[in-house]
C-alpha cells in the first residue's frame, strides 16, 4: 500500500477570480455588442466567444471551506492536495472535490464479555474521542475511517482487559477497578498505535464500565448439562392438575316409562295357577 502524505493544494482567492471573471464577461458583451452593430471584426467576436466559454468553466473551481473542515481534491486520479484553511478560494475547475471534517468525534463501544488476566470473566466499554488530523491518509489508506476507529479500538479495549486484572490483592499489582488513570493512557497508546496508519488522532480513551461478570451455574449432580433429563420432562404432582371428584361421578338417569324402559324389556311371568294347565286349544 502507498503512504500518501497530506500537501497543500494550488489555489487562490475567490474573490480575486470573481473579479476577473466579471472584467472579461464586460470585454465579450462589448465585443458583442460592438458585432451586432456591425462595426467589429470577425476575429473578435471569435477571441469574445472564447472568452465567454473560458469564464463560464471557471465558475467549477470555487469551493467553500467551513471551520475545523478540510477538502480533498483529485485530478484524473491523482491525488493534488488538500485545503484546510476556512474561506473561499478557487483552484482547476477539472478537479473532484470530497469534503473531511476535522471536529472531534465521540466513539462509544458496546459492552464487550472478555476475561481478565486471571481468567475471570468480565464487562467492559469504554469511550474514545478522537479527530481526523491527516485529510489524505484518512481518505486514501482506509475505506472508511469511522468504521476503522470502532473495529480498532474494541480490538483494542479487549487487548488491553486481558493483560490486567479486574481486581488485584496487593498494592503493586495495576487492576482494571484500582487504577483507572493509567489503564486510560496505556489504551491510548495501543489506540494511537493503530490508528496511525489513517491520520487519525486519539484526544482521550477512557473505559466507562468494567464489572465481574457472574459465572454460568452449574447442572446438579446426576443431570446433564445439555438438556432436560426424562425425569425432569415428566410432570411433578404439584404441577398436575387435579380433578374434582363432582366431575367424575357417574350420574344415572332415570329410567322412563316408554318402551325402552326396563319393565318393558322383561319377558312377562305366567300366573302359578296357569302352571301345568292345558290350553283350550291345546290337546
Amino acid at each position: 500500500m502507498k503512504d500518501i502524505q497530506e500537501k497543500k493544494v494550488f489555489s487562490v482567492n475567490g474573490m480575486v477570480m470573481v473579479a476577473i471573471d466579471l472584467v472579461v464577461f464586460f470585454f465579450c458583451a462589448r465585443h458583442f455588442i460592438t458585432h451586432v452593430d456591425r462595426s467589429g471584426s470577425t476575429a473578435g467576436l471569435i477571441v469574445a466567444v472564447f472568452m465567454s466559454m473560458l469564464a463560464f468553466m471557471t465558475f467549477g473551481g470555487f469551493f467553500l471551506i467551513h471551520p475545523n473542515e478540510s477538502k480533498v481534491f483529485t485530478f484524473l486520479g491523482k491525488y493534488v492536495g488538500s485545503a484546510l484553511t476556512a474561506g473561499f478560494f478557487w483552484t482547476n475547475p477539472f478537479v473532484v472535490k470530497k469534503k473531511v471534517t476535522l471536529r472531534i468525534f465521540n466513539f462509544n463501544s458496546e459492552t464487550l464479555k472478555v476475561n481478565d488476566a486471571l481468567g475471570n470473566p468480565i464487562e467492559i466499554a469504554a469511550v474514545v474521542v478522537w479527530h481526523v488530523v491527516d485529510s489524505a491518509k484518512a481518505t486514501f489508506n482506509v475505506e472508511s475511517y469511522q468504521n476503522f476507529v470502532a473495529i480498532q479500538s474494541e480490538t483494542a479495549i479487549r487487548q488491553l482487559a486481558t493483560h490486567f486484572p479486574y481486581d488485584a490483592h496487593d498494592k503493586d499489582t495495576e487492576s482494571l477497578r484500582a487504577n483507572p488513570d493509567e489503564i486510560a493512557g496505556k489504551l491510548k497508546t495501543q489506540v494511537q498505535n493503530r490508528l496511525d496508519v489513517a491520520g487519525l488522532h486519539i484526544v482521550e480513551p477512557r473505559p466507562c464500565c468494567a464489572a465481574n461478570r457472574p459465572r454460568p451455574s452449574s447442572p446438579p449432580a446426576g443431570r446433564s448439562s445439555t438438556g432436560p433429563s426424562a425425569w425432569s420432562r415428566w410432570p411433578s404432582r404439584a404441577s398436575r392438575p387435579r380433578v374434582s371428584s363432582s366431575s367424575t361421578r357417574i350420574r344415572r338417569r332415570p329410567w322412563s316409562t316408554t318402551s325402552s324402559s326396563p319393565s318393558s324389556r322383561r319377558p312377562r311371568c305366567t300366573p302359578s295357577s296357569t302352571r301345568g294347565r292345558s290350553t283350550p286349544d291345546g290337546p
